[in-house]
C-alpha cells in the first residue's frame, strides 16, 4: 500500500526530491513567487521596527532513513515574529495570490494565534502585511 506521501530520494549532502516532478513544479513556481515577497516583507517590516524571521516548515527523510520535522508546527506561517511596542507575535501566511489554497492546518494556525491576542494574516502583497502588522 502506498502513503499519501511521495517518495523521497536522498541525494549527495543531504539534499532531496520528490518522485512526484510535478508536484515539485507547481511548489518551485510558488516560491519563486513567494521568496522574494517574504524577503521584501521581512526588510519593510524591519524597517518599521517590527522583527520577523523565515519559518520553514517541512518533513524530509534523513541517510538513515528517520523522518524528520523541522519548522515551528505543522501549519504554522511563512513568516514569524514581534510586533514592535507592544510585543505581540506576529504571524504572517504569504500566498503568491488571492486564489491560493490554504490548508486547514494553516486555517487552524492563524485562528490560534489570532484568538491568543497575536496578530494573524495572509498577504499576497508588501501592502497587506504591512496593514497586518500596523506599519
Amino acid at each position: 500500500m502506498r502513503s499519501n506521501r511521495p517518495q523521497v530520494h536522498t541525494l549527495e549532502r543531504g539534499n532531496a526530491m520528490t518522485d512526484n516532478d510535478s508536484i515539485a513544479a507547481v511548489k518551485s513556481a510558488a516560491v519563486a513567487y513567494e521568496t522574494p515577497l517574504m524577503r521584501e516583507i521581512m526588510l519593510a517590516a524591519s524597517a518599521a521596527g517590527h522583527r520577523l524571521w523565515r519559518n520553514n516548515v517541512g518533513v524530509l527523510q534523513d541517510a538513515r532513513g528517520q523522518w524528520i520535522r523541522f519548522g515551528l508546527a505543522t501549519g504554522s506561517s511563512d513568516l514569524i515574529g514581534i510586533q514592535r511596542n507592544s510585543g505581540k507575535f506576529l504571524s504572517i501566511e504569504v500566498k503568491p495570490g488571492p486564489r491560493s489554497r490554504w490548508r486547514p492546518e494553516q486555517v487552524a494556525w492563524l485562528n490560534l494565534i489570532d484568538g491568543m491576542g497575536g496578530i494573524a494574516a495572509v498577504a499576497t502583497t508588501i501592502e497587506e502585511a504591512m496593514r497586518a502588522i500596523g506599519g
